[in-house]
């Protein structure tokens, strides 16, 4: 009997340790992406503000 409790006892902690490292790992991808996601935008935003620049000089020429 106790070796059976103990079998249940170690499944139990591997399961939760699955787990646990699941969630960490989809955590850390949501955060991740979040950063790539920012980053593109701020890319995109200095583009766009680089070619208004480029246009009112040309303009402005």
């Amino acid at each position: 009997m106790f070796v059976l409790y103990m079998l249940e006892l170690v499944f139990c902690s591997l399961w939760f340790a699955a787990r646990l490292s699941w969630s960490l790992v989809k955590l850390c991808s949501r955060a991740l992406c979040g950063l790539a996601r920012e980053l593109g935008n701020l890319m995109d935003a200095e583009e766009r503000a680089f070619h208004c620049r480029a246009h009112v000089r040309k303009r402005c020429a």
